[in-house]
């Protein structure tokens, strides 16, 4: 998902960079070109698992009203994560998004998550709160913040974001067993 207010990019979608033959080589395009990945994307890492690339890693069912999105998509991730439940639900309010992940996971003792989310606008993490901008928050009711500046490093995603860099916002969240 990506969440704009006007035409401000909040949380986004990378997109691609430049294109180069790796950007066409099966075998090269997920390990140099991390915008391709899920665990560059606002999905969560799942026992450590990033959603993979294909066609068969896809929600298998999608609803939508005027202010609510829910998404069930356990078969996002391949049988390695543990899990045989996921859903997201994505609830616009008055003046904030919330984002909620259901997981049912397959082994008890195997329950870590890593919520990632992705922005262009600059990121400080100050008392476990993302403040992106200068004037979003984002909170979480488990789990610890921490950030990482991403450089973009192509001119084609520069032009695109007009931004040297990304941030990509984790919350790592691990069950006590």
């Amino acid at each position: 998902f990506t969440l704009y207010e006007g035409i401000t990019p909040i949380l986004v979608d990378i997109g691609i960079s430049t294109y180069t033959r790796f950007t066409f080589d099966g075998s090269t395009r997920y390990v140099m070109i991390p915008w391709t990945r899920g665990s560059y994307h606002n999905i969560p890492m799942i026992n450590g698992v990033e959603q993979p690339v294909g066609h068969r890693y896809r929600a298998d069912s999608f609803e939508a009203t005027e202010n609510e999105i829910s998404i069930s998509y356990p078969d996002a991730y391949p049988e390695e994560a543990s899990i045989c439940g996921l859903v997201r639900s994505l609830e616009l309010r008055e003046n904030s998004l919330l984002i909620s992940d259901r997981f049912g996971f397959s082994d008890k003792e195997r329950q870590s998550v890593r919520e990632v989310l992705m922005s262009v606008l600059p990121v400080e993490v100050e008392n476990n709160a993302a403040i992106i901008g200068d004037r979003y928050r984002i909170t979480a009711n488990a789990g610890i913040i921490s950030c990482e500046r991403v450089p973009f490093e192509d001119a084609c995603l520069e032009g695109d974001w007009k931004r040297d860099a990304c941030y990509r916002i984790m919350i790592e969240c691990d069950r006590e067993k």
